[in-house]
């Protein structure tokens, strides 16, 4: 086994939209100290971005459902990828390559893997085979894990109290909610509304997310209908992009909403 390369990092994700829309910062700063980042994820349009930022990308064949056989060629390959470029860490993000990417970098001995856990797929609201499944996943894969940073309290409850990581450790940073504060209006001087908010009678709702089938963005135009009834000066205003965009739109339409969402 060749020596790790004291300043290679290797960031890993099952899409690159991932790596662009949310680790570019931590990768600069990674970078201005001096350390040579890469990245390893699955394109879908954002691997030339993230290269005029500076860093090298794989472009492996992951894909999100875990039964794809592609996965077992992204595996592959990047399993070759680490043996030659022997990382002194590696960074995962996302379940997919997360799970993959943990095994391979343990089987091919890089000396710190760290993963970042966005949401785990087992919860309390979960279907129990599929809690079942995403639970023993984890586990297993927390065997190959140095580090993991949970980025919400539950998540870090859940992680210590059934040791997911049974070599490593466990931290919490904060990364998911808002700050009320901030956004409290007595805070602002100049409160000026916007026209699309200059009528006092209109009370707009807003959801952002990627507009894809599991986020359920139907259910919560299946609710603002309800709503809409009892309420008619209230709307529903949805921004995001994704797979799911045109059938949001026909669900709105067929179900009278096309005016108010």
């Amino acid at each position: 086994m060749k020596e790790a390369n004291a300043k290679r990092i290797l960031f890993l994700a099952t899409l690159d939209v991932t790596i662009y829309s949310f680790l570019i910062p931590h990768m600069k700063i990674l970078k201005s100290m001096g350390y040579e980042v890469e990245v390893a994820a699955s394109n879908v349009g954002f691997t030339d971005k993230i290269e005029k930022e500076g860093f090298k990308v794989y472009n492996l064949p992951f894909r999100r459902n875990p039964f794809s056989i592609s996965n077992i060629k992204a595996f592959l390959k990047l399993y070759r990828i680490m043996k030659e470029n022997n990382y002194l860490m590696l960074h995962t993000h996302t379940p997919v390559a997360s799970f993959l990417g943990r095994i391979a970098g343990r089987l091919v001995g890089i000396p710190h893997i760290v993963y970042t856990a966005h949401g785990f797929h087992f919860h309390e609201y979960g279907n129990p085979l599929k809690n079942f499944i995403y639970y023993r996943l984890e586990k297993f894969a927390g065997k190959f894990t140095d580090v993991l940073i949970t980025i919400n309290v539950d998540d870090y409850k859940v992680a210590t109290e059934k040791k997911l990581i049974p070599h490593g450790k466990v931290v919490y940073i904060k990364g998911v909610g808002v700050d009320l504060e901030r956004l409290n209006p007595r805070n602002f001087k100049d409160n000026k509304e916007s026209d699309f908010l200059s009528d006092n009678n209109r009370f707009i709702f807003v959801s952002v997310g990627r507009l894809e089938k599991e986020k359920h963005f139907d259910y919560l135009i299946k609710a603002f209908y309800f709503v809409k009834k009892h309420y008619p000066n209230f709307e529903l205003l949805v921004i995001g992009d994704g797979e799911e965009q045109v059938s949001l739109k026909k669900l709105s339409q067929r179900i009278s909403l096309k005016d108010y969402v």
